[in-house]
């Protein structure tokens, strides 16, 4: 049986919105660090970005 991890779509904002922010750049960076992880946990055949 194939394994579907289906996740919603990533919206990267631009970086322009963090330029001289430090900490929410660090706080962007984590986040997007650790929800990858967290989502390549998941034991899947494929993985699926639901998008517009």
């Amino acid at each position: 049986m194939m394994r579907l991890a289906l996740f919603g779509d990533l919206h990267f904002f631009d970086n322009k919105f963090v330029q001289g922010n430090e900490e929410l750049l660090k706080a962007k960076e984590c986040f997007y660090e650790q929800y990858l992880q967290k989502l390549f946990e998941i034991e899947a055949d494929l993985n699926i970005s639901l998008g517009e």
